[in-house]
């Protein structure tokens, strides 16, 4: 089903919701330029609904993937992504705060978020902090990137 598809049957706002949850456990699904699409066919008033569903979206998902690092949910990994997971693993331990890395990867995907979920999980990072800060990081993200649409009309002077 293409996002037109998607947009159509559902609406924008669980539209949203739905390709960012998608997204958020399959990183092939891109939920930036979904949302910078949904952004362009937003009032202005309402982009915050997009940010909101998004964000919404995107922390189950990544509550899913956190879930699954500290093995409560089991997926089939091949031997490639545990011994990726492994490198993850030592590189995440060694930062001081964990938080900021969580902010930082929910904000800029870098390192990716997705990767930052299940090893926030194999490490026990507490969840609420995770989710905490994860959140606040998606929150930024989304909200920068709802903006990109409205600026290139206000730009373009397209009211």
């Amino acid at each position: 089903m293409s996002a037109d598809e998607i947009v159509n049957r559902l609406g924008i706002p669980l539209a949203t919701f739905v390709w960012c949850m998608t997204s958020g456990v399959m990183p092939i699904v891109n939920a930036e330029l979904f949302l910078v699409g949904v952004a362009s066919l937003t009032p202005s008033s309402r982009l915050w609904v997009l940010v909101v569903s998004a964000t919404a979206g995107q922390m189950i998902a990544k509550s899913f993937m956190y879930l699954v690092g500290s093995g409560v949910v089991r997926l089939p990994f091949g031997r490639q992504g545990k011994v990726d997971l492994e490198a993850a693993r030592e590189r995440v331990a060694r930062w001081r705060s964990k938080d900021l890395l969580v902010f930082v990867s929910a904000a800029s995907g870098l390192p990716p978020f997705y990767l930052t979920s299940i090893v926030a999980g194999t490490l026990r990072f507490p969840f609420a902090r995770f989710f905490a800060f994860g959140l606040a990081g998606r929150v930024v993200r989304f909200s920068l990137l709802v903006a990109v649409p409205p600026l290139g009309r206000w730009i373009a002077g397209v009211r």
